[in-house]
């Protein structure tokens, strides 16, 4: 049984196509969107266009999570430092679900005192990091109020920890914020307005301090904390300045990078709308920011460069180019600077055993967030046409279809099983591939028989050892196509990074992370390849019925989706429907299913059961 060898046996690059295909896109997108600010003269185009950011950044995230509750602040503690108080503390954020902080209260502060909200970058520790209590300490002997929190999945606020082993069941930090990411992006939503929500109800805290002028708080964050510090910028005005360090960048020179980033700092949608990193800037105009940057970091320091020029002409727009204020209207040179005595993260928890979950196994995580949304978004029933119409616009809307013009090599007789590679255009720049194999001669044509085409787990590679049920199927009367659709099979993208392709931060988690931006994901672009391929058999093939097989996972989700919009074909899952619920239903999901499976958005509408109704015609 052959297979494809590199390049399509000499034919084509398919290696890098699903990656340049994403890259030019931005191009295209990134380049309208500068060309459209590249037209703002006056400060009233400026505030439409500050309009539009703000609004498709709060719908790509799904909005702020809607819960009036009280802060009921816990304070648990205090120690004392040379110059400063560090009282820790705890405050809920949405009903049942609390964060875990330290404030940093100075001994000699103005009345009222200006404050600073400080977010954590990617450490385990969190506020405990040596790092990020120097920079409170620092800002507190300073005069400033500091309130340092540690974001969901670091410090004390593990979503997945084990009370009983005082274990992480998912690694804490990034690990955990790409698992329940992916998760949240099947409800159409993302885990940056967790993060956001969280930093808010920070903000409410501080303003609620009778010492705290509430008019000066700012807000500052490196690397990670850096990403929070962005998000405050373009989802909470109330801010007085931002110094967002070591994350602005350009997103052309990040791409080329090869890394991907955590989920939370995927902000859906935002750069097909031609929204990039000097817009995190721009929308604070002309209040200051100052952008930290480094040579040496995963964000380039060209991009944060090139972003923070293209912000100046904003600022300049409003006198206020250069922005050089100070929350506590004092130059750098006029603060004070010592060596800070560190305490160990024992001594700064505000938890009992250092995570909340081992305080109280109740206590609410992103899992059972993201079922009570699901819950509240299913209860606006969607008829079965209403759901086809959402994921026909998912599938189809902006791609660029073209004649297949297939190209047909290799045919080799087995016996009396007879092989053909086939190649052809599903997009303008996307190629994808089958091996066409039937009986022959047999006593009728090909094309009078019956087709079903293939999507099998590890694509075209897989027909050697699935020769046995290819050559059943053809002795039963039928033709077979095993597909594979971009990035799958044959059609898999070179490495991109150091790290596995299907696993955290690998190759498709980077890729669908791209797509994501883009308003897109894998799933809906594989569905709309496997479309293709049904309208290229009916096409090239002329057989008398098309039928769909898919092993389980992913591939079955493609099949499932693919036959929802297409209702002539048949549908073949050994596995049955996927059960998609448990996405979401489950607190633990099959992590490279979920990276390539997810469509977002689709399981806010419809569950496995509803699939299951809407297809039972076609099921074989």
């Amino acid at each position: 049984m052959q297979t494809f060898g590199p390049y399509l046996d000499g034919w084509y690059d398919v290696e890098v196509q699903l990656q340049m295909h994403l890259y030019n896109r931005y191009d295209q997108a990134l380049a309208e969107g500068n060309a459209h600010k590249d037209q703002i003269e006056t400060i009233a185009q400026f505030e439409q266009w500050r309009e539009h950011v703000r609004n498709t950044f709060l719908a790509g995230i799904g909005g702020l999570p809607q819960a009036d509750c009280p802060l009921e602040p816990d304070y648990r503690g205090e120690l004392r430092a040379e110059g400063f108080t560090i009282r820790k503390l705890l405050y809920q954020s949405l009903p049942g679900w609390y964060v875990t902080a330290n404030l940093y209260v100075p001994d000699e502060a103005a009345s009222p005192a200006a404050a600073v909200l400080f977010l954590n970058g990617h450490t385990p520790e969190a506020k405990a990091y040596s790092s990020y209590q120097n920079v409170s300490q620092h800002l507190a002997r300073n005069g400033l109020f500091v309130l340092n929190i540690d974001p969901l999945g670091q410090g004390e606020r593990y979503q997945y920890f084990d009370p009983n082993t005082g274990q992480a069941l998912i690694p804490a930090s990034t690990h955990e914020h790409c698992y329940e990411g992916v998760q949240c992006w099947w409800l159409g939503q993302s885990l940056t307005r967790y993060f956001l929500h969280d930093a808010m109800r920070g903000i409410d805290l501080l303003q609620s301090l009778p010492e705290v002028d509430p008019e000066r708080i700012g807000v500052t964050g490196c690397s990670g904390g850096g990403t929070q510090t962005t998000m405050m910028m373009l989802g909470d005005p109330r801010i007085a300045a931002a110094v967002p360090a070591t994350f602005i960048m350009h997103r052309r020179n990040y791409m080329w990078t090869g890394q991907a980033q955590d989920a939370e700092q995927i902000y859906p949608g935002t750069s097909a709308a031609g929204i990039d990193h000097d817009d995190y800037l721009a929308v604070m105009a002309p209040k200051p920011v100052l952008v930290g940057a480094v040579a040496y970091d995963y964000f380039p320091l060209e991009g944060a460069e090139y972003s923070l020029e293209r912000a100046r002409r904003i600022y300049e727009l409003f006198d206020a180019g250069d922005n050089c204020q100070h929350l506590q209207g004092k130059s750098a040179d006029e603060l004070t600077w010592r060596e800070s005595k560190l305490f160990t993260p024992e001594e700064l928890w505000a938890t009992e055993t250092g995570q909340l979950l081992g305080d109280d196994p109740a206590t609410t995580t992103v899992w059972q967030l993201n079922r009570r949304e699901r819950q509240q978004q299913l209860s606006e029933r969607h008829s079965v046409e209403q759901l086809r119409d959402w994921l026909s616009a998912q599938v189809n809307d902006g791609r660029q279809p073209v004649e297949f013009h297939p190209r047909v090599y290799g045919a080799i007789y087995e016996a009396d099983l007879y092989c053909q590679k086939y190649w052809w255009w599903s997009e303008r720049d996307i190629i994808n591939v089958g091996l066409y194999l039937h009986l022959h001669p047999a006593g009728d044509a090909p094309e009078s028989r019956p087709l079903t085409i293939a999507l099998f787990a590890g694509g075209t590679s897989d027909a050697p050892r699935r020769e046995s049920w290819i050559r059943q199927r053809c002795q039963a009367g039928q033709q077979v196509l095993v597909l594979d659709v971009r990035g799958w099979g044959a059609l898999m993208p070179r490495k991109l990074g150091a790290r596995d392709r299907d696993w955290y931060y690998g190759t498709n988690f980077k890729l669908l992370c791209e797509a994501v931006f883009l308003g897109d994901s894998l799933c809906a672009m594989r569905v709309f390849d496997l479309l293709r391929a049904v309208e290229f058999a009916r096409q090239e093939l002329t057989p008398t019925q098309v039928n769909l097989y898919a092993d389980p996972g992913s591939a079955a989700i493609y099949a499932t989706l693919a036959a929802l919009l297409d209702e002539s074909v048949g549908l073949e899952l050994p596995g049955g429907i996927p059960d998609v619920d448990s996405f979401v239903e489950n607190r633990f999901y099959r992590y490279q299913d979920g990276v390539h499976g997810v469509l977002p958005g689709l399981l806010a509408r419809c569950t496995t059961g509803d699939l299951e109704k809407a297809l039972a015609d076609q099921l074989i």
